[in-house]
């Protein structure tokens, strides 16, 4: 058997042949990788819409299509997936036909070991690089709100704006907007957009609790799928329709200014694509959030000092 890849990742194997599915997935995980296995096209993209995985491999002989149409609607799910085509030996012409317009590469079963781990190897590299592109790639909604950002200073909009960026960069069901409030050591929501969402605006979550509470101090981001375990990011009130969640910090100056999150409830859940574009868009928005609220103590300032008593024309007494 070859040695575990460090190149391991999130494998699914659909085939009709629940003892060929369930050999590749045991070679799979001694390769170091997570596989699960299905035995039709609509059990496998009903899984890839529940959970993020790296690699599909697709049967050529499934019912409901095949293969070649499995993969196709698995890169509408997941446009970063990387498929790779099983084959009997009658059937290769097909496959090769699938290749490269569906698949990325074809096995013919049954599959060796070795074979198997390469091929996983090449796939895996090609779907980080996917990643990589994608998370380089500007989309619209960062230039959209790069260019509505030079010309806001208020909260409010800047708020409004990096919501509706936000949305449309992760296609989240619902996005959140908290601000970091450094007297009292937690965060105010500022703003959310999802059903029934408004209503959280003005709450306020303690610094270090919940996941929130975790990114705005240990300023790390946080890409969360199901229910969460771990004590120090667990949800201060659980929802189980969440499917998946982006938890990003906004810094300025190397201090916290806000927390944006996005939570994927009919949306498939999210990759890491997701939390990089995020993260991008949380670059973009930080300045302008802190230039906010630097603007607003500034505009208290004045508010309190023109508000103030004025002295006598004379000036002060000095003689008591």
């Amino acid at each position: 058997m070859p040695a575990p890849s460090a190149a391991s990742g999130r494998l699914l194997v659909a085939d009709a042949d629940p003892g060929a599915a369930r050999a590749l997935a045991a070679t799979a995980r001694e390769l170091g990788y997570e596989a699960e296995t299905v035995d039709s096209s609509q059990a496998a993209l009903a899984r890839l819409r529940d959970a993020p995985f790296d690699l599909l491999l697709a049967d050529q002989a499934l019912p409901e299509g095949g293969g070649p149409l499995l993969l196709r609607e698995a890169r509408r799910v997941d446009p970063q997936l990387v498929g790779i085509l099983l084959a009997e030996k009658e059937r290769l012409p097909a496959a090769l036909a699938a290749v490269p317009g569906e698949a990325f590469d074809w096995l013919q079963k049954p599959v060796p070991p070795a074979i198997l781990a390469a091929a996983l190897a090449r796939a895996q590299a090609v779907r980080r690089l996917r990643q990589e592109v994608a998370a380089l790639q500007p989309s619209s909604a960062l230039v959209a709100l790069s260019r509505r950002l030079s010309g806001l200073l208020d909260e409010e909009g800047i708020t409004e704006a990096v919501l509706e960026a936000a949305a449309a960069q992760t296609d989240a069901d619902e996005v959140t907007l908290l601000r970091v409030e450094a007297e009292d050591s937690t965060l105010q929501v500022i703003g959310a957009r999802g059903e029934g969402r408004a209503a959280i605006v003005g709450e306020r979550v303690p610094s270090g609790t919940g996941p929130v509470g975790y990114v705005a101090q240990a300023l790390e981001p946080l890409i969360l799928h199901g229910q969460v375990q771990d004590p120090r990011i667990a949800p201060l009130r659980p929802r189980a329709e969440i499917r998946s969640t982006l938890v990003v910090p906004l810094i300025a100056e190397g201090k916290p200014v806000g927390v944006l999150t996005a939570n994927a409830i009919r949306h498939r859940p999210f990759m890491p694509a997701d939390l990089s574009g995020l993260e991008t868009l949380a670059a973009i928005a930080a300045p302008a959030l802190k230039t906010a609220q630097l603007v607003a103590a500034l505009r208290r300032e004045v508010a309190r000092l023109t508000g103030a008593p004025r002295l006598p024309a004379g000036g002060l007494d000095t003689t008591r």
